[in-house]
């Protein structure tokens, strides 16, 4: 059977991503995230260089650490940027939530290379760390861990049943594609348009406090009328990233087609509305050029595909952008 070399591809490629951030060219670490993205939607293994040929976001010059990886097992660039930087430290401390490049290597000039390091010298400097970036060591481990479906599965039946009747709710991300597992848990919220804003941010604050008294919301981030961002619980299971958004109605197909992903659908998606004299975000699709269409009201995102003349793809198949297809 042939080597599957997929894993060591991105590994490779993350510590040449993190030796660019290290080294603040923000701009190539952007390019090998993309090129991760795209080779994480490849379903099957990767044992030639052919496998990511042409591949959106695997360029040329992507491409031939590719094939330097498959013929030698590993990427010389990535061994010589772990031997001149501190790579795995930098990469630890980015994995704090709130954590950023610019902290990161202020913390390693500083001496501190771990973090349980970082947890010690936090408790002797108050002022070393923000609130939201304490939570973030607090549940670092945690935060770590993949979350299998069968238990996103449980925070959905938590979350949900416990909205209100007037809300309308959705776990987007990797859960709405179908992964079998994912990093957090982000769910979009709407309530209707007759009712005000004022009761609608009091409906949102309330059910909060419901989240945080059945112990379902262990720590809050930041939280306000119509954002919550924090971390949750099951009994029994290791403490998860939470994200609540309430959309406003007319909004709501566009985000839920934004925050569903994936990231390189999303990009092919957007590159397409524009060849069509339209801009999309997650907010919505607005008329870039003179005597196009005007733009109706989405009530679901089939509305958007179809405006835009697309055909309609199911969450679970939105790969990248070979899966954004015209009508025939």
């Amino acid at each position: 059977m042939a080597t599957d070399f997929k894993e060591t591809i991105l590994r490779e490629l993350e510590t040449l991503r993190l030796a660019d951030l290290y080294r603040k060219q923000t701009f190539p670490a952007r390019a090998y995230e993309a090129a991760q993205e795209t080779l994480k939607g490849i379903s099957g293994p990767i044992t030639k260089p052919e496998d990511t040929k042409g591949l959106e976001g695997v360029g040329a010059k992507i491409q031939l650490k590719i094939q330097e990886i498959i013929t030698t097992g590993s990427l010389k660039a990535a061994t010589e940027a772990k031997r001149e930087l501190p790579i795995e430290a930098f990469q630890a401390l980015l994995g704090v939530h709130g954590v950023g490049p610019v902290k990161a290597r202020d913390l390693i000039d500083g001496g501190i290379t771990t973090i349980e390091g970082l947890r010690k010298a936090s408790e002797g400097n108050s002022k070393l760390l923000t609130a939201a970036q304490k939570l973030g060591v607090k549940h670092y481990e945690d935060s770590l861990m993949r979350i299998p479906r069968e238990e996103m599965k449980e925070h959905e039946d938590t979350i949900l049943p416990g909205l209100s009747e007037e809300f309308t709710g959705t776990i987007v991300g990797s859960y709405r594609r179908g992964a079998l597992t994912s990093g957090d848990i982000d769910v979009l919220l709407t309530l209707p348009d007759s009712m005000a804003k004022k009761d609608q941010g009091a409906l949102f604050l309330q059910m909060i406090d419901l989240f945080k008294e059945v112990g379902y919301i262990a720590d809050a981030l930041s939280s306000g009328p119509t954002k919550f961002l924090g971390y949750c619980q099951i009994e029994g299971k290791p403490v998860r990233r939470l994200d609540l958004l309430m959309i406003p109605k007319a909004e709501y197909a566009c985000a839920i087609l934004y925050f569903t992903g994936s990231q390189q659908f999303n990009v092919a998606f957007r590159s397409y509305a524009l060849t069509k004299g339209y801009t999309l975000n997650e907010h919505r699709l607005e008329a870039t050029k003179e005597g196009v269409p005007a733009v109706p009201a989405f009530n679901t995102e089939k509305d958007i595909f179809d405006f835009l003349g697309l055909q309609f793809v199911e969450p679970t198949m939105r790969r990248d952008g070979r899966d954004v297809k015209t009508l025939v």
